[in-house]
């Protein structure tokens, strides 16, 4: 007999939905966590109304401790260079939680055996499923055993690159970067800002938690982050009127493109793969709900697999058809609007906006997507996923073989 049924790696919304739905399944379950819970994480912390039900279901209300004290999510504001702003309500509020809290409770509330400042450093396949290397902070490693092994590690997850060293060949990667202050801003506290606006990165950002202003951005891996947050800080102190008096955290992550552009990797062998880690990333980088669901879903198969003695890659392949065909028409210009996780009353916004203005709107919308696209493959398999939803009334091609993703 192995040690557990399954070990899941990370302690993040997709690990905390992996371990849930395993403990449920009477599957002895082991989550395994790098940082010392709780342990922050570069997010905005917007849960949408689907993702909270779900964790509403599953693991019970969420705490006010999670909650932001500064609100929920009202909408987002797009922020133009030459023309006004455009505010998109949302038509629904999403919460606005703290993600080392958030995370905490969702893990606590597993029912699984949690292991936090634990590494994972190695696994390999063994007759009864796989042998997982893992060390404790500060001391020497263990040998655990398992049938199966989910990986919920986030973009850059340690699992992946050790079971297929090629899966991220040839993708491009973002590196985001948000700084934490106590100061005053002349923006609203309740829609996510966005300001499209070049040179300040190919994606940019300011939220609010409780009394403090995130202000954030994104660049691709390898330009020089330090600068585009510079030109963003400067021009928010000349546009809204941002006056910092304290930085008070930084943080930063880097995040794949494999979701974007169709390649998907779901595991290999009796390792699964969910959430960030897999691909599962929305245009704007929201991944709480996807991640969720994934997570989910991959305990299912796992459960499904040792019930029935068949294979929970492939049970895993098939469930989560419906999540990477959501995926891609977030990154769909015909599509994106309708499959919002945060859905926008988008007919009320642009009825509203004056009409003098929409050219100009294009233009900036388009310079600033257009630094977006370059070098990173995401512009064409934009056009490519638009023309497969609306000209060809067909269903993307999604579902690759993980063997073909791992390079063997």
């Amino acid at each position: 007999m192995p040690d557990f049924d399954v070990i899941v790696v990370g302690g993040g919304p997709a690990g905390a939905a992996c371990a849930r739905s395993c403990v449920q399944a009477s599957l002895r379950t082991l989550l395994v966590e790098r940082g010392t819970l709780p342990r922050f994480k570069p997010c905005s912390g917007l849960v949408a109304l689907e993702a909270e039900r779900f964790v509403t279901r599953n693991f019970g209300p969420i705490p006010d401790s999670c909650r932001s004290s500064s609100g929920d999510y009202t909408g987002i504001a797009l922020h133009f260079p030459s023309v006004p702003s455009l505010f998109l309500p949302g038509l629904c509020q999403a919460a606005n939680v703290w993600r080392h809290t958030f995370d905490q409770f969702l893990v606590e509330h597993t029912g699984a055996e949690v292991r936090d400042g634990t590494l994972f450093e190695a696994v390999e396949e063994v007759p009864e499923g796989v042998a997982v290397r893992l060390r404790a902070r500060a001391s020497r490693g263990s040998r655990v055993t398992a049938r199966y092994l989910v990986a919920c590690d986030g973009g850059y997850s340690r699992v992946v690159r050790t079971i297929a060293p090629t899966v991220h060949d040839d993708t491009a990667w973002a590196l985001v970067y948000q700084r934490y202050y106590r100061g005053r801003i002349e923006l609203d506290a309740g829609p996510y800002h966005s300001l499209l606006t070049r040179d300040m990165g190919i994606y940019t950002w300011v939220t609010f938690k409780d009394d403090l202003i995130i202000v954030g951005c994104g660049c691709m891996r390898g330009d020089k982050i330090g600068g585009y947050h510079g030109r963003l800080v400067d021009y928010l102190r000349g546009r809204f009127g941002f006056e910092p008096k304290e930085s008070v955290r930084d943080e930063g992550c880097l995040g794949n493109a494999l979701g974007p552009t169709n390649r998907f990797f779901l595991g290999k062998g009796r390792v699964l793969v969910a959430g960030e880690a897999a691909g599962f990333l929305h245009l704007g980088g929201e991944g709480i709900s996807g991640a969720l669901e994934t997570g989910w879903l991959a305990g299912q198969a796992v459960a499904g697999s040792i019930a029935a003695g068949d294979d929970a890659l492939g049970r895993y392949q098939m469930s989560t058809r419906g999540e990477r065909e959501r995926v891609l028409d977030q990154w769909s210009f015909t599509r994106l609007f309708r499959s919002f996780s945060h859905p926008m009353a988008l007919a009320s916004a642009f009825g509203r906006y004056p009409w003098r203005h929409y050219p100009a709107l294009v233009r900036d919308t388009y310079r600033f997507l257009d630094q977006q696209a370059r070098g990173s493959g995401v512009g064409a398999a934009m056009v490519r996923n638009s023309w497969q939803r609306l000209l060809t009334r067909r269903r993307y091609e999604v579902g690759r073989v993980e063997a073909d993703q791992a390079g063997s």
